[in-house]
């Protein structure tokens, strides 16, 4: 006796999820997934932007001293980083914080014997220059600069202006120690100028072009004043 092909179709499809109920039940027993997972984009977004532990200080420290100041707090930024990163690689033999990079960006920079400070140490040295700065006057005690009494690190911590931070490091050749860099977008530490307010366009001079800001002198002096 032939099966009528409307039941034989039947029969196959009620095989076939049979087999595939089995299948889930057999899977889910052996604590496998039934499916493929879908990636979580915003978990996946949160592990990006964690920061490694150092980064994650040099930031608290950083915003520590600007929150007091009733300034923006900063973000980490990973191509200042790099850029902070390439400046001290490039001085591993001579290890001078004295030399700046001349870039786009602040910039500070401490030298040290050993790998001795933390993060929020190093942050530290610089907000410790704040009893030199008149608060009133808007302007460093010492003119000029010297490297006893110096400003322009502090300023370009609470420079409101500045939106953006990243560091780094590098241990010198020939035993001359340790040189932090830190990088800073927009650059700030402008002399005569406000740290903890926007600042305002500066007139035109004559011709419309406006007056070069200038940066707060970074004196020359020896390594070991933590400039």
């Amino acid at each position: 006796m032939s099966i009528p092909p409307l039941l034989k179709a039947l029969i196959i499809i009620s095989t076939f999820l049979h087999a595939q109920l089995v299948g889930v039940e057999s899977s889910v027993e052996r604590g496998q997934p039934t499916h493929n997972p879908i990636p979580n984009p915003i978990s996946n977004q949160r592990q990006s932007q964690r920061l490694s532990s150092d980064a994650q200080e040099y930031l608290d420290a950083h915003n520590r001293i600007r929150r007091k100041k009733g300034v923006p707090p900063l973000q980490w930024d990973g191509k200042l980083a790099q850029y902070a990163q390439h400046w001290a690689d490039q001085s591993i033999n001579e290890c001078n914080p004295h030399h700046h990079s001349h870039g786009p960006y602040g910039e500070n920079n401490l030298w040290e014997q050993y790998d001795e400070r933390t993060p929020t140490q190093v942050t530290q040295i610089w907000i410790d220059e704040k009893p030199n700065y008149d608060h009133v006057k808007m302007a460093c005690k010492c003119q000029p600069e010297r490297s006893k009494c110096m400003c322009g690190h502090y300023t370009q911590l609470v420079w409101s202006t500045t939106k953006a931070v990243g560091c780094g490091n590098v241990t010198c050749n020939n035993e001359l120690g340790v040189l932090i860099v830190c990088s800073y977008n927009p650059p700030g530490s402008y002399q005569g100028e406000n740290p903890f307010q926007y600042a305002h366009p500066l007139p035109s001079s004559k011709g419309g072009r406006k007056p070069r800001r200038k940066r707060h002198h970074r004196p020359q002096g020896a390594l070991k004043d933590h400039i």
